[in-house]
């Protein structure tokens, strides 16, 4: 096949932070090429700078042949390089002539909207695509905002459309709808790169995968030789050693599920069958790949959401949660860190007098929360989300162990945290866990789980598929466990 674009040594840092380095990559005519790491890996991050919306700290970029220097967007869109990010970039406010016009790298000063529409209504013709390009995006679904977007991408001219993360938020009939327009691209000699991190889409579409892991091109894949265990292998390398961490004897039970079923929603995949307990003294190490479950067994373990079948025979008196999502789901980024420090407490009689809360007592009590939790802040009037996220993740963590909770629910706590604030975060975990604590550390990361986890559960598609034993599991045995969710 032809090659279409050519990466060598690049490298990209955001301060301190090496998001790529020395990555190589060829994109060849006719072909799905899946870009697949975990989140953080790179994936992003390099196809960013292939489509000129980032610059390289190092490294060449070859487009047809020719060695460029793309200066933005629009120059990569120019080269013929197509970009639909995972937040779609359209304007709700207007349609999707509109859209295409402002966006379009070779028109002028001047508008012409009935040519617009005529060669958007052409492509989606090609492409047997049913898009009204002169809705509101406000108007469109999911779907129909992603089809339009390829659509306004192609249009414009791109050979080589790079789709990050494409099938994120859609159903299955539209994750159709989808591979069906990748084949017909591919069919036309159009390039595809499609960046996941789900083995199954790219046992199902890609023609050639490329592995990322921190930031560094680890391995490659042709389509007849992909398997999902070897796949895993390549995204998680080799184990990390256990740290030395004591282990306690585990104790009673603080939550046991038998048989509990979820159903899917928006959240994601379903549960099926789930089988857990969680003992004080004890940290619970959930693994898999992003997208099989975990959202809905965070939601289910701290309460928000009830099984749809089986059965809780015990369940936790108090549940501390530390969200993945801290300021979405555990802060009110424009309320004080006072507010968001008492969101348990504010009907405590011991903080009121007469029926109100009692400035003085809340002070008080959010003065202890900030000490015990080592949280930096101006003042306790001040936003929370004039907070560092280490300072806010502080909070979160000092706020729901302040109860001294029975289990407590950590789904990628370290997430965004630098070096320091994540070992802040540890630390307070295994205090929790000698207090008595039971521990449920759901993490994307083995190393979190290699950690500090007495076992770590194995979730594919729903279903846990195996349990290891950190400090004798191998690579092999993990990467299989992982790779179920690809079969």
């Amino acid at each position: 096949m032809a090659l279409r674009a050519r990466l060598r040594g690049i490298a990209r840092a955001f301060g301190a932070t090496q998001a790529v380095l020395d990555a190589d990559l060829d994109i060849c005519a006719g072909e799905i090429h899946a870009l697949l790491g975990e989140n953080g890996a790179g994936k992003t991050t390099l196809m960013r700078v292939l489509a000129g919306i980032l610059r390289p700290d190092a490294g060449a970029i070859e487009i047809d042949g020719e060695t460029v220097q793309l200066r933005g967007r629009m120059d990569g869109a120019r080269r013929g390089i197509g970009f639909v990010q995972q937040h779609f970039g359209l304007i709700e406010e207007i349609d999707g002539v509109e859209n295409y016009l402002l966006g379009h790298p070779r028109l002028g000063a001047w508008l012409h909207v009935e040519r617009a529409r005529r060669e958007l209504q052409r492509t989606a013709a090609e492409l047997e695509l049913d898009v009204d390009v002169d809705c509101p995006i406000s108007d469109l679904s999911v779907g129909e905002r992603q089809r339009l977007e390829i659509l306004i991408a192609l249009a414009t001219g791109a050979d080589v459309l790079i789709l990050d993360e494409p099938t994120a938020a859609l159903g299955s009939a539209e994750v159709e709808v989808l591979e069906r327009v990748l084949r017909r691209l591919t069919g036309q000699g159009k390039s595809v790169v499609y960046i996941t991190h789900k083995l199954p889409e790219v046992m199902a579409f890609a023609d050639r995968v490329t592995v990322m892991r921190r930031g560094r091109v680890v391995a490659q894949f042709a389509g007849e030789a992909l398997d999902a265990a070897d796949l895993t292998q390549a995204m998680i390398g080799q184990l990390p050693e256990r740290s030395e961490v004591s282990r306690l004897d585990p104790g009673e039970p603080v939550l046991a599920l038998e048989g509990v079923g979820v159903a899917a929603s928006d959240s994601g995949q379903g549960l099926f069958d789930i089988d857990l307990e969680v003992r004080t003294h004890e940290v619970v190490g959930i693994a898999g790949i992003l997208g099989n479950g975990q959202e809905v067994l965070a939601e289910l373990l701290c309460g928000l959401v009830e099984p749809a079948s089986g059965n809780i025979v015990t369940r936790p008196g108090t549940v501390a949660y530390i969200p993945e999502d801290r300021s979405g789901d555990a802060l009110a980024p424009t309320l004080s860190v006072a507010d968001n420090a008492i969101v348990h407490r504010h009907r405590d009689p011991s903080l009121r007098r007469n029926g109100q809360l009692a400035p003085a007592l809340v002070g008080e009590f959010v003065a202890g929360i900030m000490s015990a939790g080592s949280v930096q802040a101006a003042s306790t009037e001040s936003r929370v989300s004039s907070l560092s996220g280490g300072n806010q993740q502080r909070l979160v963590v000092a706020r729901e162990f302040e109860r001294r909770p029975d289990l407590i629910l950590a789904h990628n706590p370290y997430r965004g945290l630098d070096i320091g604030a994540a070992g802040d975060v540890r630390q307070r975990l295994l205090a929790a866990r000698d207090r008595g604590s039971g521990v449920v550390l759901i993490s994307p990361d083995l190393e979190d789980l290699f950690d500090i986890a007495d076992r770590i559960l194995v979730i594919a598609d729903g279903r846990f598929v195996g349990e290891v034993d950190p400090r004798r599991a191998t690579a092999q045995e993990v990467g299989s466990l992982l790779g179920e969710a690809g079969r």
